[in-house]
């Protein structure tokens, strides 16, 4: 069952308006308004109403025909509008843990195999606890999904349809992003802080979380050739250099760790690390050379350092071997 107010006077409540799902009988589980109509999802099922202007007393609003969802909502707090679209965290009959995105009454998978696999690694009770909020920025649309015991935030990019992940560095390990909710307000993107309901102003100027270290980190594909031997005589990163901060500070000589593993992720070599250039020493090169040999290898760098980091590639020098 779902409520209205009277009409024009949200302040008053009768009990006469009161509808309920018509397509399924499944409990509803969130709410949200897109377009002009009313979403009702529930925990297997979902579907569209609009305002008829039904004449009181009862509710105004009638349901779509042809608007049942066949795909109900894990999480009230999930559903989240974004770009003239709907995304949520999905549940139903057949299985919980996929995101999905509805621009009209066909939702769409927008989640890969491997965000699911995270997800639903989490365990279900804390999928149903699962928030969500959205934001743009620089022609970017985000929707951001945090769950509770997840170490990231999963951000999926609504203008690419690329997946990030987001975290907040507390004692040395990955927790959740720290934003939980999100207003734009007097020409700034304020979130909510889950912990302790502070107000941050999300700055691309800023390189600290809070004042905190913010860590990047960006994980290669495997490489691998046949399972034969590849010898690595050199990795270079191609990046943004000589953008150290001027003093004695963090970040006056910008740090870029690299590290690799040759068992599929397991196991990883110790971090070595190369300079991204002090201040105005744009000719700066972050470069590793004689990194050994594997059949199969997985590189990964990553920086803390508060300044800019801007990421173009990275230039591999290889040699391949016998099986």
């Amino acid at each position: 069952a779902f409520y209205t107010s009277n009409q024009l006077d949200m302040s008053t409540y009768n009990g006469l308006n009161v509808s309920y799902k018509q397509g399924f009988g499944d409990p509803i589980v969130g709410i949200i308004v897109d377009k002009g109509n009313v979403w009702l999802l529930g925990s297997e099922t979902s579907e569209v109403w609009y305002n008829a202007q039904n004449a009181p007393p009862g509710i105004v609003l009638s349901r779509i025909p042809g608007s049942l969802i066949e795909i109900g909502c894990c999480s009230p707090h999930s559903p989240q509008q974004i770009l003239n679209s709907i995304i949520w965290l999905g549940d139903g009959k057949h299985g919980a843990g996929v995101v999905w995105q509805a621009t009209s009454y066909q939702p769409n998978r927008i989640s890969t195999h491997a965000v699911e696999q995270a997800l639903q690694s989490y365990g279900y009770s804390n999928l149903q606890k699962a928030t969500a909020w959205t934001y743009q920025q620089d022609g970017h649309s985000f929707y951001c999904l945090s769950i509770p015991s997840a170490p990231v935030t999963w951000v999926y990019d609504v203008v690419t349809g690329q997946w990030h992940e987001r975290s907040h560095l507390l004692n040395g390990q990955d927790s959740r992003h720290l934003g939980d909710c999100h207003a734009w307000f007097n020409g700034q993107h304020v979130v909510g802080d889950y912990q302790n309901g502070n107000l941050y102003a999300l700055d691309k100027s800023n390189y600290t979380d809070n004042g905190s270290p913010l860590r990047w980190l960006r994980r290669a594909p495997h490489l691998t050739h046949d399972m034969n031997w590849i010898f690595y005589d050199s990795f270079q990163l191609d990046l943004e250099t000589g953008i150290g901060l001027d003093g004695i500070q963090q970040g006056q000589n910008p740090q870029v760790m690299l590290r690799y593993s040759n068992d599929a992720g397991h196991t990883w070599s110790n971090e070595i690390w190369r300079s991204a250039g002090a201040l105005g020493s744009y000719r700066t090169r972050a470069l590793w050379r004689n990194l050994g040999r594997a059949r199969n290898r997985v590189f990964e760098v990553s920086g803390s350092d508060p300044v800019s980091c801007t990421l173009l590639g990275a230039e591999l020098g290889i040699a391949q071997g016998t099986p």
